[in-house]
């Protein structure tokens, strides 16, 4: 999922609020996952980090 930015996060209440004033309630503990820049659009059009990875693994240089 992709969102706008980030300005609120509450973690005890697990509630995020974005700058264009959107409230996510979330769910679970989450994991952290770190993409390069070049697949941000990758994820923007809903690829999960484990597929990019997969991607970029199988794709010659």
């Amino acid at each position: 999922m992709t969102t706008s930015r980030i300005v609120s996060m509450d973690t005890e209440a697990q509630l995020v609020i974005t700058s264009s004033h959107s409230q996510y309630q979330l769910i679970g503990k989450g994991k952290k996952a770190i993409i390069d820049l070049d697949d941000f659009e990758l994820l923007r059009h809903g690829f999960s980090p484990e597929q990019i990875r997969t991607l970029n693994s199988s794709s010659p240089l």
